[in-house]
């Protein structure tokens, strides 16, 4: 005997006793059932229509998003080559007219030295 089978011997009575319960019902019970039922089963209907638009809107949104990503990596890669094959002074200017500026002092990054040590001019690291 299959699962299927074994399930409908289970339900069976359960089905039988909600049979006969509606139809004990008067008509304007029936009535207020049926029209409570379809309205249910709208809103359902109504609730998967809204949520499927809404996925699929953010899917759109997603690829449009990685689209700009792609374009905007291509014109990144693009500068970045303009970079690496010019020459120096070339390049500055390129970056220059973008809105970038020169940095003053090249030596931005010293050593700290021993911090441990209270005078920097007792270490004798260097």
């Amino acid at each position: 005997m299959s699962v299927l089978n074994l399930t409908f011997s289970y339900v069976r009575p359960y089905i039988s006793q909600a049979s006969g319960a509606l139809e004990d019902l008067n008509f304007r019970k029936k009535k207020n059932l049926l029209k409570t039922l379809s309205f249910s089963f709208i809103a359902l209907v109504a609730l998967y229509v809204y949520l499927t638009g809404s996925i699929v809107t953010q899917n759109l949104k997603r690829s449009d998003l990685a689209e700009a990503l792609n374009k905007s990596t291509l014109e990144s890669a693009g500068a970045e080559s303009m970079f690496i094959s010019e020459s120096y002074g070339k390049s500055v200017e390129y970056f220059k007219e973008h809105g970038y500026e020169e940095p003053k002092n090249l030596e931005i990054i010293r050593t700290a030295g021993n911090v441990a040590v209270k005078d920097a001019e007792k270490q004798n690291f260097y």
